[in-house]
């Protein structure tokens, strides 16, 4: 779904056959990105402020009276929409990075870009992949390979590797970033900022008057709307597909919308919309790549915007905190609980001076909700609080010893990661 010339790579080299082992350790690639869930670079952020909703007249038509200049200007003349779903088009860029290539799109006038992190920045276990398969390409092509079509596959694969190789920075983030438009227009992007912890990347261009994606920040969206998902799937610049909602979804304990709307590789960091060409999510996974199960993911809307907002006013995300250490619950105590696991939290630990302690929380207490929302997996309940702003009530059914009791608490602010 990310790193297509990785794939590509890979099917070459499980079609080699190695004739003799090098006994040379890879070498030890960069110190491994930061684990700070937001990561601001030197660059200007996000520009004058938070993306602002785009008015309901402006959403409907492009014939709007007021004027419109820069990239809209030159994509109305070159690509006048049609329809909503042909005016987010244009609100859609390629991006390639020069180890990989996604989606993503507009989300303000001044040409913020969002996508996935994944999009534009490697992870530690993929920049030491490179490092093996460099050194194990090498190896086979000096010790030989038999044929000349496997030697030429594998010299192909080396020079893929190599080029991969000096793309990127120490922390996993590439050294260009090209965004295409729809016209074919390339322009140079900066990161502004990620989010590991969700997924998100925040790109800018020294470019205005870009064609924002209009988005509505509102709840969960009902079952079966129609939906479709625009994006570059494997080279397949601006395609859309469609679908519906599927459901709204707990994965690793984040929130997903649930599509059966086709999420391919090359769709990762596009926009998910609906009929109207209003925002629902950024494209970011499918259950299986393989498969053909259908069943694709969307970061919703409400959660990348609140990302955003806060990387600008506060130069991070800012998260909802109790101040518990949890675990899963383990089989024997929920035997003895009557609940089967993981469907709780055991608190083993309350911060001294947090909302926890204040609520009198205790260690040994079980979690089974929160504000009404069953708890499905021990890391689910800390990211519903985490997706809480500080100063959210927090109401918390618990178990101690046998009683089932109803504590209430307000959420105070996750300390920054150190």
């Amino acid at each position: 779904m990310k790193y297509l010339f990785l794939k590509r790579v890979g099917l070459i080299l499980a079609g080699l056959t190695l004739s003799a082992c090098s006994d040379n350790e890879p070498q030890q690639p960069p110190a491994p990105p930061s684990s700070e869930s937001t990561v601001v670079s030197t660059e200007p952020a996000a520009h004058a402020g938070a993306p602002k909703k785009e008015s309901k007249q402006a959403s409907k038509n492009n014939n709007s009276s007021e004027p419109v200049s820069g990239i809209t200007a030159e994509l109305l003349k070159t690509h006048p929409p049609r329809n909503p779903i042909e005016k987010a088009r244009n609100s859609t860029v390629f991006i390639e990075t020069g180890f990989g290539q996604g989606s993503g799109f507009f989300i303000d006038s001044t040409c913020t870009v969002i996508t996935n992190r994944h999009v534009i920045q490697l992870d530690f276990d993929n920049m030491r992949k490179i490092d093996r398969d460099i050194l194990d390409i090498e190896a086979k092509l000096k010790h030989g390979i038999h044929g000349s079509e496997k030697r030429n596959l594998a010299i192909e694969a080396l020079q893929a590797l190599k080029t991969a190789s000096t793309a990127y920075l120490a922390n996993g983030l590439p050294k260009k970033i090209t965004l295409t438009l729809i016209n074919g227009r390339q322009i140079e992007a900066k990161v502004a900022a990620i989010s590991r912890d969700r997924d998100l990347a925040y790109l800018h261009i020294k470019e205005q008057g870009c064609t924002a994606l209009p988005f509505e920040e509102k709840g969960d969206m009902p079952l079966g709307t129609q939906v479709y998902t625009i994006g570059n799937p494997v080279g397949q610049k601006y395609s859309v597909t469609s679908g519906i909602i599927s459901g709204n979804q707990l994965v690793e304990g984040k929130t997903y919308v649930q599509t059966d709307a086709a999420i391919n590789p090359g769709n990762s960091g596009g926009a998910l919309i609906d009929a109207s060409g209003q925002l629902v999510g950024i494209n970011s996974a499918i259950l299986n790549e393989s498969s053909s199960v259908g069943i694709g993911f969307a970061i919703p809307t409400n959660t990348a915007i609140k990302v955003l907002r806060d990387i600008i006013e506060y130069g991070r995300v800012i998260r909802g905190w109790l101040g518990v250490e949890a675990q899963h619950l383990v089989p024997e105590t929920a035997a003895r609980l009557q609940l089967e696991p993981p469907t709780a939290l055991v608190i083993t630990d309350v911060h001294p001076n947090s909302p926890a302690s204040a609520a009198g929380l205790l260690p040994g207490d079980v979690v089974t909700h929160i504000n009404d929302k069953r708890i499905s997996k021990g890391s689910s309940g800390m990211h519903l609080i985490a997706e809480l702003a500080p100063g959210d009530p927090i109401e918390l059914d618990i178990i101690r010893k046998e009683m089932h009791l109803n504590i209430s608490a307000i959420a105070g602010t996750r300390p920054p990661i150190n």
